[in-house]
Parts: C-alpha cells; structure tokens; sequence
C-alpha cells in the first residue's frame, strides 16, 4: 500500500463563546448522569412554586431508596435469590431467541420483563455467556454431521463446505482451545517451535508493506473573542506540516515521521500593532523547524525503539495582554465546574501512576534497548519591560542554552548476561539479584545543555 496525502491550507478556529458553550454542554451531561438514578422518583410536575411538600418528598425518596434500603435489601437473601432467579430467567429466554427459527411471544415477553428488572451490567455479562454457548453447540453440531457423513462430500456439496469450514485455521484453534490446557498448549508451541501472535515471515525483513505520506502547506489555528474589536487572540500558523508512516511485518517493525518546516505565533492586537511571540532562526532551505521521528526494530538491529528529536533555534517573546487575555477566555466561571475538572485530573492522574507502575514492572520483564538522539539548538526567551516588546524598551533575555541527549552503551560486568538460575548457583541472595536485574533493565543516557546564559 502507498498513499501520498497533500492539502493546502486547514484553518481551524476557537472562540471565547464556543469554549462556554462546550463547557455549559460538559456540565448539562454531568448533570444528567447524576440525575438518572433518581429520575424515576421525579413527579411530574413542572414548577417549584406552590408544590414544595412534593419536591421535599422527591428529595426524601431518592435518600431512601438509593440509599438506605437499597443497602438493606442487597444484603437481603430473598433479594439475593429473586436477582438469580431472573438472572437464570433471562438466560434461558436470551437462549431460545438466538436457538428458535420462530420466535413466541411469551418469550418476548420474559425478555422485556427481565430487562426491566436487571440492570446493563447483568444483561451485557448474560448475553456474553449465552453467546458463546450457543457459539460452543453449533460447533459441536457441526463436528458431528462431519463425522456421520464421512465419504459425504462425494454426493452433499454443502457437507464440502462444511468440512472445510471445520478444517480451517480458526476452527483448529477452537479445537485446540477446548481440549488442551495451557500449560499443554505451552509444551505443544515449544515442541514444535511456535510462537502466539509471531509476525508472518512470508516476506524479507526489509519488505514495507504500506508507506503513507501526509503533507499540509499550511495549518491555521486562531482562538477568538467575538465580542472584541480585534477579535483575534493567538495565531498559530504552521508551514509544511509532514507525517510520514512506514511498517515492515516481517520485522514487526514501523516507522513514524513528523516534521514543520516554519511557524508563526501572533498575539493579541494592540497599539495598532500585532505582536509575533515566536520567531525563528532562519536556516537552510532543507532544515526542518522541529523534526520527529520514532523507529520500532531498525533494520540496523542496535536498539529496540529508536527517537530522534532535532530542533532550530527560535526566539519566544513573551506579551502580557495576550496572556491575560488566554486566561480571561479560558476561565471557568462556575467553582462547581472547577471542582469536576479537578476531579477528572486527579483521577487521569491516579490512572497514570497506576500505568506508570505497571509499564515499570512490564520493562522489567520485556525490555527492549531505547536508542535516543536528541539535538535543539539554543533558543531565547524574551521579556520585555512593560509586557510589550518594543525596541526602545528593556529586555530580560534568557539564552536556554542548546540541548543534547544520547543512549550511553551498557557497560560489560563479569556477570553480564547472566540468568537467574546463574546467579543464584552463584550465591546470591534474592536481593542481589532482584538489583542486578534492574541495574541491567534500565537504559542510560547523557543530557547535556552548553550555553545558557
């Protein structure tokens, strides 16, 4: 497969009151999420005034029922029993839907009655199980036709099909599912030498099976306060946006591309003027603003994953009024809604500790060499007085210094390469191993920043 994409200009466009609306839609959604459980307790009355004894009884009720009696009865064994009891039910009635040529119409019944009791977890782990049950008895039924009709293929075409459909590769693994362990499986794929989910070796390692190619001229992207006369508030334009994406299966290799060849940020207008806040260094015709690109088995065979990150040197002028303006668009009026998004992040935040950790524990067991080439050049911050940048005005100017990062090779010790057998025969304790192991788990690289001033 090759595909080459090219357009020549996207622009896309955020104003202050379409943030708003997103973020009143945000809160209309969280505010029926929490209202669902209680919805069927709600009366059907329309406003507040003169109904307060039945609005405080709907307050009363949700409490009780969601609450109080909801956890006395899932400790109750008659509730325990009539749940299983439908549980069984709608089982059997989701069995003779899937089973019956014709469907009658007490089960349609049971079925509606049933789903009305169970909640979407009950019902989706039922159907899940009957499923595959019913998946399990066709596919016995079809192994004994077969073996009833052994010389059938030479008078029944359709008993041909159905012979082949048995012999086919997802039916054989079916079959060696259902009747051998995992731990057989296991003695089985190292008897003969095979591995689960391996990559097909039909072509040489250097074979690319698809190649795509993505090039945007020119991508706009500008935040807006409508209610303003300059309505603009930033403006970022990016020239010759490249993605590229290569995979070679046979080396369960890929390769991703991405590159920008210049970049404008403009701010908010003032004094008739429109401030630039990023301006780069003018360099050759064929360097690359900021390149990046991540290779996973390089045909070199040096390292596992490869990432190499090269930058030119820019100069980031800071401007008040277009910060103040950013955080004026961007301001959560509502506390309420302050304290969701809070919550959101912290959960993000515990879900990627708990990712972290794992991902920690995966590397350990399945580490592969990380060979990391990174090169920005020194870039300026600059701050002028005043927060707008004029020639005659005072500068704070910050040299970043420029910035490098390279793999360092492993160092060679006299038990490198040894296994945990080794070293234990050696005499060591659980801990000297459990160190050695992760000293030769980690990659080492050198970062070094000259320059900054």
């Amino acid at each position: 497969v090759w595909l080459d994409l090219e357009m020549q200009k996207l622009r896309i466009g955020l104003t202050k009151r379409q943030y708003q609306t997103l973020v009143r839609l945000g809160e209309g959604l969280d505010q029926a999420r929490k209202a669902a459980p209680y919805r069927k307790y709600r009366p059907n009355l329309t406003s507040y005034r003169g109904h307060y004894k039945e609005w405080w009884h709907f307050a009363y009720t949700c409490v009780l029922e969601e609450t109080v009696r909801r956890c006395r009865r899932n400790w109750n064994w008659d509730h325990m029993k009539l749940h299983r009891d439908t549980c069984r039910a709608y089982a059997e009635a989701y069995q003779t839907k899937l089973t019956a040529r014709k469907l009658a119409k007490d089960i349609n019944e049971r079925l509606t009655d049933c789903e009305t009791k169970l909640d979407i977890f009950n019902l989706v782990i039922i159907r899940q199980q009957i499923e595959m049950e019913v998946e399990r008895l066709a596919e016995r039924e079809k192994s004994l036709k077969a073996q009833r009709g052994w010389f059938g293929f030479l008078w029944n075409s359709s008993q041909v099909e159905e012979t082949k459909d048995l012999n086919s590769a997802a039916a054989i693994m079916r079959r060696f599912e259902e009747a051998m362990t995992p731990q057989e499986k296991e003695k089985l794929y190292r008897a003969i030498d095979y591995q689960e989910n391996s990559a097909p070796a039909h072509f040489p390692e250097t074979f690319e099976m698809m190649d795509t190619r993505f090039l945007l001229h020119g991508l706009q992207i500008s935040l807006l306060d409508t209610d303003k006369e300059h309505p603009c508030i930033l403006d970022l334009q990016l020239h010759g946006v490249r993605a590229g994406f290569k995979s070679r299966p046979s080396a369960n290799a890929i390769l991703v591309t991405a590159s920008i060849s210049d970049m404008k940020l403009l701010g908010a207008t003032q004094r008739g003027r429109v401030p630039s806040l990023f301006n780069p260094e003018r360099g050759s015709s064929d360097s690359a603003l900021l390149s990046v690109s991540y290779e996973k088995n390089p045909l070199d065979r040096l390292c596992g994953d490869r990432v190499i990150v090269k930058s030119r040197s820019v100069d980031i002028i800071y401007d008040a009024q277009t910060i103040i303006e950013l955080v004026n668009m961007f301001k959560v009026q509502d506390s309420s809604t302050l304290s969701q998004l809070q919550m959101a992040a912290a959960e993000q935040f515990e879900g990627l500790k708990e990712m972290s950790a794992l991902g920690l524990e995966y590397a350990i067991e399945k580490h592969s060499v990380l060979d990391i080439q990174v090169d920005m050049q020194a870039s300026q911050l600059i701050i002028p007085h005043g927060g707008f940048y004029e020639d005659s005005k005072a500068l704070i100017v910050v040299n970043l210094g420029s910035l490098k990062m390279h793999s360092l090779e492993k160092g060679k010790s006299d038990t490198a390469g040894a296994s945990v057998r080794q070293l234990v025969s050696m005499g060591k304790s659980e801990e000297e191993v459990m160190l050695y192991l992760r000293e030769h788990s980690y990659d080492k690289f050198a970062l070094k920043i000259v320059n900054f001033q």
